[in-house]
């Protein structure tokens, strides 16, 4: 989100995801960008998508997100009302309900690549086939 911000092309720009069955999804919402920015905004995009791999070889990086990551989860579940919503959402989407399953199996996967990630990778270990 940073590269399109400190590029100027947009300061509004949101994240989604979201599983059905036999389908995940995720999505880039970019907005507030001028018409005659939407090309620039589309070539970064392409850019950021195709170099997202190298994001995996950059162990410095990779430590402050799994950091950051540990403490999203581990304030997540100090709350009950959020707990119950995720076994909720879990339990209609997914069928399971293990919120401390599903929270242990991404930081097991937290370093695997990008490439397959459904097939062979982390989503494929979370969401049941």
């Amino acid at each position: 989100m940073s590269r399109f911000r400190n590029k100027g092309l947009t300061y509004t720009i949101d994240m989604d995801r979201d599983y059905l069955p036999g389908t995940y999804y995720y999505q880039l919402v970019i907005s507030a960008v001028d018409e005659g920015g939407i090309e620039p905004v589309k070539e970064e995009l392409i850019n950021a998508l195709l170099s997202i791999d190298n994001l995996f070889r950059d162990e410095y990086y990779l430590s402050k997100r799994m950091n950051y990551l540990k403490y999203l989860l581990s304030d997540y579940l100090r709350r009950p009302v959020q707990i119950a919503e995720s076994m909720s959402y879990m339990e209609l989407k997914l069928g399971n309900h293990d919120v401390t399953k599903f929270n242990e199996g991404l930081k097991e996967h937290f370093r695997d690549s990008p490439k397959n990630l459904i097939t062979t990778g982390v989503w494929s270990e979370i969401i049941p086939s």
